[in-house]
């Protein structure tokens, strides 16, 4: 049991590093407790707490702010969007309208 703690501590240790290094600093005033969750095929995946409201939500950020990158994470949020009027889990905050 202790062995399985230790490895949480260090797993969170490590996504708060990523956190720091991958997430915006223009975005860093309007989110607490930023956790780097992974990253996939064009966007990187944060967990953190909306400092409006202190909401927990999942934050996606766009590797590359090419069109197509830009296009295909438009359609991937309107996607999830769907999906989250239906369901109670987190809510999504994405930064598309910074893709040009």
């Amino acid at each position: 049991m202790l062995l399985s703690q230790q490895r949480r501590k260090r797993k969170k240790r490590e996504g708060e590093r990523k956190a720091h290094a991958f997430f915006p600093a223009e975005l860093e005033p309007f989110y607490s407790d930023i956790e780097y969750i992974g990253e996939g095929g064009f966007a990187r995946v944060f967990k953190a707490a909306r400092i409006k409201d202190g909401k927990e939500v999942t934050v996606k950020i766009p590797i590359s702010l090419d069109p197509e990158t830009g296009r295909a994470f438009t359609k991937e949020i309107s996607n999830w969007n769907l999906l989250m009027r239906t369901s109670s889990g987190y809510t999504m905050e994405h930064t598309s309208d910074t893709i040009s």
